[in-house]
Formats: structure tokens, C-alpha cells, sequence
């Protein structure tokens, strides 16, 4: 789900998709079953499937929300950790 925190950031939605995370926590299963349901509608294999997967796993959508919630991440820096120090 690098893709999407990549979009997020740079968008700077942040805030608002860590919110919606939790807010919609109980129906993310049922949106699971969705996104598996009308995954051959849209483009098959691929976002589809990692979003059904993302959606299924409870696991997975709290540590996607810790990540939105840090300052800096690999995903949003093009897969290397910014180290740089501010004077």
C-alpha cells in the first residue's frame, strides 16, 4: 500500500485518512468483500487485490495508520529514510 500513503502524503490528507481509518474500522470488512467482489470489473490483480487485503487485515490498517501519523517515512521519500537535520 506504498502507492496510497505516496498519495496521501503528497496530497496531505494525513490527518483526515488516519481519521477515517478508525472511524470506518467496523465496515472495512464488508468493504473487503467489496473490493473482492468487483475486482474483475476493475483491472483485476493488482490495487484491487492489495486493497481487499489491506481492508481484511485489522493489523495492517492500524500500522498504515501509525505510519501516516510519523513526520517522515520511507514510502513518502521515494523508498529512502530521510536523515537530514534542520539547523
Amino acid at each position: 500500500m506504498d502507492w496510497l500513503e505516496r498519495w496521501i502524503r503528497r496530497t496531505g490528507l494525513q490527518d483526515l485518512a488516519t481519521f477515517l481509518l478508525e472511524a470506518f474500522a467496523p465496515l472495512a470488512p464488508l468493504g473487503s468483500q467489496v473490493t473482492y467482489l468487483l475486482e474483475p470489473l476493475v483491472g483485476g490483480r493488482g490495487w484491487a487485490a492489495d486493497l481487499e487485503q489491506f481492508l481484511a487485515d485489522p493489523d495492517e490498517r492500524e500500522r498504515f495508520a501509525r505510519r501516516l501519523s510519523e513526520p517522515t517515512h520511507r514510502a513518502a521519500t521515494g523508498g529512502a529514510e530521510s536523515t537530514q537535520e534542520t539547523e
